[in-house]
């Protein structure tokens, strides 16, 4: 969605975006972040994991939305680029 430059459609309070904006790598960073605040927070993830697997997930997917060239994926994850 970042490369496409995809427009935000409805206002989100949360996120602080609103109609129209760009979809970018500050508000995805953001999205990434609550996440794995959830994730860290959470009972089934376990207590290993939770800071040093997160933190690298989290560098994994901003590193491939930043890349220039994806691989080719299903429709069913499509929604993640």
């Amino acid at each position: 969605m970042v490369h496409k430059q995809a427009i935000i459609t409805d206002s989100d309070a949360q996120t602080g975006t609103a109609a129209g904006d760009p979809f970018s790598m500050t508000l995805l960073r953001g999205c990434l972040m609550r996440n794995m605040k959830k994730l860290q927070a959470g009972q089934d993830v376990h207590e290993n994991s939770k800071i040093e697997h997160l933190t690298y997930i989290t560098e994994i997917v901003i590193a491939y939305i930043r890349s220039e060239s994806k691989l080719p994926c299903s429709s069913t994850y499509s929604i993640l680029i």
